[in-house]
């Protein structure tokens, strides 16, 4: 994410809680959900299946679990 994210259009409850990024903050960014929403579509395009936002949270979920399983810490994953 840009530092100055909501000046640069994004949703501005981008705001980490106490500089803390949580999932919800990713779900709700308006950047995040128009990439995910755009490859959808090129993809569905190119004869895929579905790959929005239910595949990104999948993937995300995994990507997490991988991390806890090889025992990195809370703060190298960084999102609660």
């Amino acid at each position: 994410m840009h530092k100055n994210h909501a000046e640069k259009g994004g949703n501005p409850g981008m705001h980490p809680t106490n500089g803390r990024l949580t999932l919800d903050d990713i779900r709700r960014d308006q950047e995040v959900v128009a990439f995910i929403l755009s490859s959808n579509q090129q993809l569905m395009r190119m004869g895929y299946t579905e790959h929005g936002e239910r595949h990104a949270g999948l993937v995300g979920a995994i990507a997490f679990n991988i991390l806890q399983r090889c025992n990195y810490s809370a703060t190298t994953y960084g999102i609660d």
